[in-house]
């Protein structure tokens, strides 16, 4: 699933209009072994496209409930689709200012 999200942060990545704020986390609670796939996994939880804290992160089991994949799916599509859009100080809440 970790290496599915960052083919797709890859194929997005060229139509970003948006560059958020890092997300710092203690990369000593990742469980992932694999290399390659723990530096994709960095580099999502950076991004904000996957929780620092999450299932997919942190979790000990192999697989993930039908729940946990909805939250990583919507979490990772809402910040690519924030990542992609222009914002607009009319659409967007946190441009208003006060």
């Amino acid at each position: 699933m970790i290496e599915e999200f960052a083919r797709y942060y890859r194929l997005a990545e060229p139509t970003f209009k948006l560059t958020p704020k890092t997300v710092e986390f203690d990369v000593n609670r990742i469980k992932v072994d694999q290399p390659s796939v723990k530096k994709d996994l960095m580099m999502l939880i950076k991004r904000g496209c996957v929780a620092s804290y999450g299932m997919l992160s942190t979790g000990t089991v192999k697989t993930v409930s039908v729940g946990d994949f909805g939250d990583a799916i919507g979490m990772f599509i809402a910040r690519i689709a924030e990542m992609t859009h222009t914002s607009s100080t009319k659409w967007t809440p946190y441009l208003h200012g006060n």
